[in-house]
């Protein structure tokens, strides 16, 4: 009978985490996701966050190459990969970035593109001391 309860206990172990992983998975695709979806900038500052692709386990061999960032005057943006698979180091300098919340847009590059969900990602520029990031 011991044996039966920790074999039942096992499976249900198993299971939760089998289920919580498979929560955060999209179903189709792939998303982007960034460590911070709000981020405070400070003139002559420069943020560095992590993006991360997930993707879906119908898309874990689909190639998808660097994300790219729609341009925004005032703003210098570069996406660089790094050791670690699926993972991106965004770079955010401002130059010439006016006083305010701006909405950047991450997205997909290269032939699989449409399958990569884009983000937005908020950015507000003030004159104040910088913020790593601001919670939602």
């Amino acid at each position: 009978m011991k044996n039966y309860s920790r074999i039942l206990l096992a499976l249900i172990a198993v299971f939760a985490f089998t289920f919580s992983d498979a929560q955060d998975l999209p179903k189709i695709g792939a998303v982007i996701r960034v460590d911070a979806d709000k981020v405070q900038l400070v003139a002559g500052e420069t943020f560095e966050t992590t993006l991360t692709i997930v993707r879906s386990k119908a898309d874990r061999k689909t190639k998808f190459e660097t994300p790219v960032v729609q341009e925004m005057e005032g703003l210098h943006a570069s996406v660089s990969a790094t050791d670690q698979a699926d993972t991106y180091l965004l770079r955010l300098t401002p130059t010439t970035l006016l006083e305010g919340t701006h909405l950047l847009i991450i997205k997909g590059s290269g032939p699989n593109r449409r399958y990569l969900t884009s983000k937005a990602l908020s950015v507000k520029m003030t004159d104040g001391e910088s913020l790593a990031s601001v919670d939602q």
